[in-house]
């Protein structure tokens, strides 16, 4: 029995040897043991192996440890395989760190505890058991030595408490006592005939020295990838032809971890038998081939180092465009390549999990373009996903102020949707409801007190939920119901969707009351499995995935020790790890072109590999000193080092490519496009290339429609019909402005227009460009301007508001008292005093006019239900409130503006369409302004005023109307020059987007005037033709 060598600079030369020792003879009974770097590796070999011998069974892959406790326990049946895991560990070091605080050796640990934290206590716990784990494997005759008594720092006190327990053991312990092979029985038939390691570029020295002993009652072969037939440890010996000291060679740059290994089995395992010398030396005379023939000889060929498409490096500004890049990248090898195949094409990523998103909306298939077959490994499996992040989630909601925001964003999870059968109206239809009963943040009045604020429960979700509960079951305008003003929205099957929103959050304000105290894990584990039953759907497609948080939960609590509490943020924190997305085996290498992580001995032999995201700040990791990690103190060959690892990584990428080796990375920033640098690796190579290294750097534009790919002399390229067309348009679109307007009217409604409601009449001519944006294009104003400020002043328009609904109130005839009880209920001001100070604001503008609004109350009002049939065949039907003097009268809290006179007109229009006999008075008051008195009201062709009002509205339905009420009462008072100087300026500050709360709103890009000149001869039309009869009918203005 011997420990076999194989090493050569392309994995797939060790498939020869490999596959040699398959076909020897052997019980077809035993499975070959083949033991793994990752599941990568094993996918590759079976893939191989099926279609080197057609068959390809009888082979179990495992993984180093896994393989050794197993040939252990054949010769010793009293090990125990792996109760070291990290869970257990983590656990016990929870439970036992108390019990040694007041130790001396504790001193600093105690210190860092003393102010009782338990997530700190879980924390350093979690972070302890890690390194438990690794200091067998890495030092294994320190941990021995420390079993012994040789060393009293606090990490061995710990570690001797925890193996004297009865069960803990680990393969240290075991190192010492023989190895021997069973001759007879069951047992040895279980045993491989030869274990071969395949595809090892690193391995703890304490599993090299297990398979060391193993090899000395079975054959044990290794098949390594090795960058260079000789000793690299040291390649800064001057050697002919090698570049300047100042420049260390690559093989340097990036082999340390290689040359570590060469050491490790050079070291433990010296009797070796190398079997054969598998290196092939590079061919080819591409910079590719150059660059990896350097690396394998150390010999520096050229001075300088001429451009090619075998080794591409690409500069982006996001990763969507990153991988646009690389999509149109793909394309151009496929048309220079024809029998180039998908499967021949591997592409990496440090940042798999930031980049997988735009790789699946960048290449997913789409009839209108080209697609490209590929699949993304190491991604989680379907729908595991939304549950553990729901879940996650919802946790996440018991610790924090829960500001409506985030309960908003938490409904929005498929499980819970589809928990409680809600649809996506449903869920708008919610927010709105949340907006209109002003919830702010906390569950209740405590969940507030205890998060710092006041312990009111003002603005809180239970205030909230309340107001709606109420105004599914109450009359509108119902008043006060103890303490709480009813919110009207919801009826019917509404209320039953209400019903299930409360049942929602309800629940989650008891799941507040229960973490606030610590629990046994068993009860943590109870509640988390109740939260399951409460909050997803018990149907075929989630029950695998929630069945998967429960079987991992169960598991989890064969390693809790008894009788640990837990506070609630220790548990969410462990939960966390526990079930931390997981990632699936399946997906590498399963046809079309493989996106994976990097990971070690992922770089399978492919004929294009492409490596994305290798940006400054994530690859190679960087390395942060540990002041636990004991190994950290003396540095040994074969340690882990996570930034050696990434260099690795990245030097046996660049061997493994075959014809074309691509790369890119993030080197322009999105805001200013200044330079950024890239990594270290890549700078490396920057390097190698020489002072024209800058010229190879391809540097694309931030938009993948950009002119410079389709230049007759630019370098860039796409192959997207899509971006070409949005180019043209764009440039057929643009105006001098800047601004694209709409230039194609909208059609009509398809039912027509043969009856329009007063009601609509008069909101449109209040101002037709808002009246088209919500009602043709669905914009909805945002509300923002109804959260009050912080401060004690109110915003001017939440004011305006706020003195209107005071006034209108009034005018129904509620007391005082009871609309400040409403208004400071409505959740529009602050809480307590400060509410009742911005109460005063609102009522010291309302008051002086309370009189006025007593004295018409006394006059009572009658109701008019009218229908004016016009000679165009359109109907207006409505109802208009007047005294019995038939005098109709306007209260507006605001500055004087057309849209009201407009308002009051069209009303006594349309009495007088429908002959009530004169009088017809009005009177108009804006309460910022003196009040307008009007004698009367005379029109001399109500009819045709209102055709031509209803034709304007049949108009605006199809594209917003120049027609603006402040510019608009200028010109009526004024004369046209002063309105047009007003009219322009209107036109350059969007007054229609400004009357949204955001003068630099994107619905202004969809009102742009195609021409200011025709636009301002509309407006004038409009004017003379609409406004000006109306308001020259007011006698007395």
């Amino acid at each position: 029995m011997a420990f076999y060598l194989w090493r050569s600079n392309r994995l797939e030369n060790l498939l020869a040897p490999f596959f040699g020792l398959m076909t020897e003879w052997h019980d077809p009974f035993r499975k070959e043991w083949v033991v793994v770097q990752n599941p990568g590796v094993s996918t590759w070999l079976s893939e191989q192996g099926a279609r080197h011998f057609s068959v390809w069974a009888q082979v179990r892959y495992l993984y180093p440890r896994h393989a050794i406790e197993q040939l252990i326990q054949q010769s010793h049946p009293e090990y125990a395989p792996n109760p070291f895991d990290l869970d257990r560990l983590t656990w016990s070091l929870y439970a036992e760190l108390p019990a040694f605080l007041h130790l001396p050796e504790f001193a600093k640990v105690a210190a860092y505890l003393a102010d009782g934290d338990p997530l700190k206590r879980y924390q350093l716990a979690r972070k302890l058991a890690d390194l438990f784990d690794q200091y067998p494997l890495y030092r294994a005759d320190r941990v021995q030595a420390w079993e012994q008594g040789k060393e009293s720092h606090w990490q061995a006190v710990l570690w001797r408490k925890l193996v004297q327990e009865p069960g803990q053991d680990h393969l240290a312990r075991w190192s010492a006592l023989p190895f021997e092979k069973p001759e007879l029985g069951q047992k040895a038939r279980e045993l491989p005939q030869r274990i071969c390691l395949f595809g090892f570029s690193a391995m703890p020295p304490l599993f090299l020295r297990w398979f060391q002993r193993i090899a000395q009652v079975l054959d044990v072969h290794l098949f390594a990838f090795s960058p260079a037939p000789h000793y690299f440890g040291e390649t800064q010996k001057t050697r002919k032809g090698e570049r300047p000291e100042d420049i260390p060679h690559l093989l340097h740059q990036w082999g340390k971890l290689g040359a570590d290994f060469q050491d490790l089995w050079a070291e433990t395992i010296p009797h070796a038998i190398e079997v054969s010398n598998l290196f092939l030396p590079r061919e080819g005379q591409g910079t590719l081939a150059r660059l990896q023939r350097e690396i394998q000889t150390f010999q520096t060929e050229a001075a300088n180092v001429e451009a090619d498409s075998s080794l591409q490096i690409h500069s982006f500004h996001n990763p969507l465009r990153a991988c646009q890049g690389l999509k149109q990248f793909l394309f151009k090898q496929f048309q220079e390549n024809p029998g180039l195949k998908p499967e021949e094409i591997l592409v990496m990523s440090p940042q798999l999990d930031l980049y997988a998103p735009y790789i699946e909306s960048v290449f997913q298939a789409d009839p209108d373009s080209r697609s490209i077959p590929f699949h993304i490994a190491d991604q989680p499996e379907r729908n595991e996903g939304p549950v553990v992040q729901s879940f996650m989630a919802l946790l996440q909601a018991l610790v924090s102020r829960f500001p409506v925001e985030e309960g908003l964003d938490l409904i929005q999870f498929e499980p819970f949707q589809q928990r409680f059968d809600w649809s996506p109206e449903d869920l708008e239809e919610f927010e709105a409801a949340c907006e209109q009963v002003k919830i702010d943040w906390g569950f209740n009045a405590v969940t507030r007190g205890q998060a710092g604020g006041l312990a009111l429960d003002y603005k809180t979700w239970h205030f909230g939920l309340n107001r709606m509960l109420l105004g599914s079951v109450m009359p509108h305008d119902s008043g006060l119901f103890g303490g709480y003003l009813p919110h009207s929205q919801w009826s019917g099957l509404a209320s039953e969707k209400l019903a299930q929103f409360v049942h929602f959050f309800s629940g989650l304000s008891t799941a507040w009351d229960f973490v606030q105290n610590e629990h046994p894990l068993e009860a943590w584990l109870e509640w988390a499995n109740q939260l399951l039953d409460r909050y997803y759907p018990q149907t075929e497609k989630w029950f695998y995935p929630i069945q998967q948080v429960r079987t991992a939960l169960v598991t989890w609590s064969q390693s809790f020790p008894e009788s640990v509490c837990v506070p609630f943020s220790v548990f969410r924190l462990a939960l966390q790890h526990l079930l931390s997305v997981r990632v699936s085996p399946h997906g590498f290498l399963s046809g079309g072109v493989t996106f994976c992580a990097m990971r070690p001995m992922r770089c399978i032999p492919h004929r294009i590999i492409c490596l994305i995201g290798l940006d400054q700040s994530v690859f190679p990791r960087r390395v942060d000193r540990d002041p636990f990690n004991l190994m950290a103190e003396k540095p040994e060959p074969g340690d882990r080092n996570a930034r050696e690892e990434d260099r690795y990584l990245f030097l046996e990428s660049v061997l493994a490519a075959r014809e074309t080796l691509y790369l890119s990375y993030l080197g322009q920033s999105a805001k200013d496009g200044s330079e950024m640098v890239p990594s270290a690796v890549v700078q490396d190579l920057l390097d190698w290339i020489g002072p024209r290294a800058k010229d190879w750097v391809v540097q694309h534009p931030l938009h993948a429609h950009s002119a410079e790919y389709f230049a007759a002399d630019s370098d860039l390229y796409t192959f997207e019909t899509r971006d070409r067309d949005l180019l043209i348009q764009s440039l057929q679109a643009q105006s001098p402005e800047g601004v694209v307007p709409i230039r194609k009217p909208f059609p009509q409604p398809e039912s027509g227009i043969t009856q329009i409601a007063l009601a609509d009449l008069i909101a449109f001519w209040r101002n037709p460009p808002k009246y088209f944006l919500k009602r043709r294009c669905h914009l909805e104003e945002p509300l923002g301007w109804q959260v009050p400020a912080a401060e004690l002043n109110l915003q001017p328009k939440l004011k305006n508001h706020l003195a209107q609904e005071v006034v209108d109130r009034l005018l129904k005839g509620h007391p005082v008292n009871r609309i400040r009880q409403e208004i400071l209920a409505s959740g529009y001001l602050l809480p307590a005093s400060a509410g009742l100070r911005q109460w005063e604001l609102v009522w010291q503008a309302v008051e002086p006019w309370q009189a006025l609004i007593q004295q018409r109350l006394h006059l009572g009002v009658q109701l008019h239900d009218l229908e004016v049939d016009l000679p165009s065949g359109v109907r207006i039907v409505g109802r208009v409130i007047t005294d019995p003097n038939l005098q109709l009268w306007k209260l507006t809290y605001s500055k004087p503006y057309l849209g009201a006179f407009l308002s009051l007109g069209i009303h006594l229009l349309t009495l007088s369409a429908a002959n009530y006999p004169p009088p017809l008075c009005a009177e108009l008051h804006f309460l910022e302004d003196k009040p307008a008195h009007f004698k009367g009201f005379s029109a001399p062709d109500p009819i045709g005023l209102l055709e031509q009002l209803c034709a304007g509205y049949r108009l605006g339905q199809t594209y917003p109307l120049p027609f603006f009420h402040r510019s608009g009462l200028g010109y009526l008072q004024g004369g046209k020059e002063s309105a047009h100087k007003n009219w322009k300026d209107e036109v350059q500050k969007w007054e229609v987007a400004s009357t949204f709360g955001c003068p630099s709103s994107p619905f202004s890009a969809h009102l742009g005037l195609a021409g200011e000149n025709s636009e301002t001869a509309s407006f004038e039309a409009l004017m003379n033709r609409v406004a000006r009869p109306i308001f020259q009918a007011f006698q007395g203005l």
